[in-house]
């Protein structure tokens, strides 16, 4: 069950992460998901310098 949580990550993909590689989202529906990641991630980054100063 757990392994079903990560399946959008296959192993050749979750290789290249694992070396710092970067892993390049395939479809629209990825490229989206990747961007609203990212957006979601910088912002969480910018609250916690924020909080931090």
């Amino acid at each position: 069950m757990a392994d079903e949580h990560y399946e959008w990550l296959d192993k050749d993909a979750a290789e290249r992460l694992l070396r710092g590689e970067p892993v390049v989202p395939v479809g629209d529906k990825a490229r989206t998901d990747a961007l609203r990641l990212t957006e979601a991630l910088g912002a969480a980054r910018e609250g916690l310098t924020v909080s931090l100063a």
